[in-house]
């Protein structure tokens, strides 16, 4: 997606979850986070349900948003997994799933 002329991503979170690590981790992924912006030239920014990437070209935003669900894995591992090519049927069973709901 584009906004204002820039392409655009999301990493959505469950409410506030990247809010809740430690100080000293905290600390760590930030900085992970800023290294991040400046290799790939993008921006990242954090609200409560996301981490917004933004940047020149949907490759370059793609990239970096691969990188920021690898660094969400590997600083929460209980807390973040990655479904890769879940088809709209598999979607909609996850949408549907109660029980995951409930995690959030």
């Amino acid at each position: 997606r584009f906004v204002q002329g820039r392409s655009v991503a999301a990493v959505l979170q469950p409410p506030g979850r990247v809010q809740t690590m430690s100080e000293l981790m905290a600390k760590d992924f930030d900085n992970d986070l800023r290294a991040l912006e400046e290799e790939c030239e993008v921006q990242v920014t954090q609200s409560d349900t996301a981490l917004w990437l933004a940047g020149r070209t949907d490759e370059i935003v793609a990239q970096a948003r691969w990188t920021v669900c690898e660094m969400l894995q590997f600083y929460m591992p209980e807390d973040f997994l990655l479904l890769e090519g879940l088809n709209k049927d598999g979607l909609t069973k996850l949408v549907q799933d109660a029980e995951l709901r409930r995690l959030a």
